[in-house]
């Protein structure tokens, strides 16, 4: 071995800037890893259980996967089908899965069964998961091989469902889909498609759910539901791809709180109402208004009388007690303008918090002067409409001094002023639709929609000839235009009900080309299937 000395004259201090360089180098030097994973967990087949055997009734199934894994939800990702009797036990050891059968669970003659775990193995480093992941075994000397597939959608806005329980029943029973669970059932993807695989041909009933407490049938009146109207035969029938119309039905509503005093009368309800009906024979006279879930009436009677609500297919009754208005002590009550930006004849609203009894045009002044209508409100009895339909760019002053108003409990309104600009008809769109081929006899709901909210609707009677429908002074944007085939003429959108065995009503949605300011856009939709 041959020995280096160091030249003490040097000495070691030269030595040292070197070594405290590289050190330092050395340091802040870091490793650089690969790629990221992106690559969810894989089954090794050669290390797992057989799958697709026959003759085959396992006490428990292996699935070893190509790296570390996690489990996420595993008892509601897990699906077999056709169901089990008894929860199958999970056991996780390094990268093998374990699923153990219920020692008492009897495994049907005959049958494939398809395990599905969805969307609960994942990787432990980048989380990525592993999905589409199946195993399968049947019972008898052959795996079945039909299959059906479709999507899920909601049938009130169109748009895909994800996650949604696909079942379907062996036997139409009175308790099928609402007290017992499904023989077969999948979940929806992210894009509302499903398929179910490995099917004996044999005759099926088709159901969907958005299933809120996860027992796989439909039992929550909060829980949407679809059906095919009728039984799958797969033994004849040549359709395998189905669409399933997701709805909510409408909620049982009642009223959940009251507040009355002489002359006035007011209803909280648990949900919103469709219609209603009030009436108070023998009062001098009654007005009602409805807002959000709340129902307001006031009413005039010299005695004591019944006032009936007719809504949701139920009846409730109330005595009012005798009020005239006539003892009440005069007060002032705001008037409050509901928009202060008005597009060209778009009317002024002017509300309160009482029904309006009548005005005083001499107590009013626009300036400038300009002429104008006022019309008390048909829908809301605490509203005025002012028309004054200005053909000006000017900002408008609205001035009303007080008692311009009076109400009907005696009260008047205060004193007050607002400036009210116009939107210059330049900056605004328009949009003229022209409808074909709408069915004689049949009653369509026309809705113009921005943002999923209904900017105007319209109601018709179709006489089976185009219609033409035109809409004025709108923001400039992107729209959609629906179309509701209205069956029962009661003027909005019914959902399906399973009582009744009844679809939801159809909506067809259209796209409209992109409105520009100052422009009017014209577009053709055609109903024809």
């Amino acid at each position: 071995m041959q020995l280096i000395e160091f030249n003490s004259r040097i000495g070691l201090w030269k030595f040292l800037p070197i070594i405290v360089f590289l050190c330092s180098c050395a340091r802040q030097e870091s490793l650089e890893g690969g790629p990221k994973d992106i690559e969810p967990p894989m089954i090794i087949w050669s290390k797992s259980s057989s799958n697709l055997q026959t003759q085959s009734r396992p006490q428990e199934i292996k699935l070893t996967f190509n790296e570390w894994i996690s489990l996420n939800n595993i008892q509601n990702q897990f699906l077999v089908s056709p169901t089990l009797k008894y929860p199958p036990e999970f056991k996780l050891k390094g990268k093998t899965l374990t699923v153990r059968f219920d020692e008492k669970e009897i495994f049907k003659d005959s049958t494939t069964y398809l395990f599905s775990l969805g969307e609960s193995i994942q990787d432990i480093t980048e989380r990525n998961i592993a999905k589409n992941l199946q195993f399968v075994f049947s019972t008898g000397d052959y795996i079945d091989s039909m299959w059906i597939e479709g999507y899920v959608i909601n049938a009130e806005d169109l748009l895909v469902v994800k996650d949604a329980v696909v079942s379907m029943y062996l036997q139409q029973t009175d308790t099928m889909f609402t007290k017992t669970k499904p023989d077969l059932y999948v979940k929806t993807d992210e894009k509302g498609y499903f398929k179910i695989s490995y099917l004996k041909p044999s005759k099926y009933y088709l159901f969907a759910l958005k299933d809120n407490n996860q027992n796989n049938f439909y039992d929550l009146s909060s829980e949407s539901f679809a059906f095919f109207d009728s039984s799958i035969d797969l033994k004849t029938d040549t359709l395998r791809s189905y669409k399933l119309l997701l709805s909510s039905p409408i909620p049982d509503i009642k009223i959940s709180q009251t507040n009355s005093r002489p002359g006035f009368l007011k209803m909280k309800f648990t949900g919103k109402l469709s219609n209603y009906i009030w009436s108070a024979p023998g009062a001098i006279k009654t007005s009602s208004l409805y807002q959000g879930d709340s129902l307001t009436i006031w009413y005039q009677s010299k005695d004591s009388v019944y006032g009936v609500l007719q809504y949701q297919q139920k009846i409730d009754s109330f005595i009012l007690s005798p009020w005239t208005g006539e003892d009440q002590k005069t007060d002032t009550i705001e008037l409050r303008a509901m928009k202060y930006v008005l597009r060209p004849n778009e009317e002024l609203v002017l509300e309160s918090t009482h029904p309006i009894l009548e005005w005083d045009l001499t107590k009013l002044s626009v300036l400038p002067e300009l002429p104008y209508q006022i019309n008390l409100d048909s829908l809301k009895p605490t509203s005025i409409l002012i028309n004054f339909n200005p053909n000006t760019e000017e900002k408008i002053s609205v001035l009303w001094s007080s008692g311009f108003v009076k109400y009907w409990n005696g009260a008047i309104s205060n004193a007050d002023s607002i400036g009210i600009s116009i939107v210059l008809k330049e900056s605004l769109s328009g949009l003229k639709v022209k409808v074909e081929h709408l069915k004689e006899g049949e009653n369509y709901i026309f809705r113009l929609l921005k943002n999923k909210n209904i900017i105007k609707e319209v109601f018709i009677k179709s006489a089976g000839q185009n219609f033409d429908l035109e809409f004025k002074n709108l923001d400039p944007g992107k729209y959609q235009f629906s179309v509701i085939e209205d069956r029962n003429g009661n003027q909005q959108w019914d959902p399906g009900s399973y009582l009744h065995k009844t679809q939801p009503e159809s909506i067809l949605i259209f796209e409209v080309e992109e409105l520009r300011p100052d422009w009017d856009v014209e577009q053709k939709i055609n109903l024809e299937k």
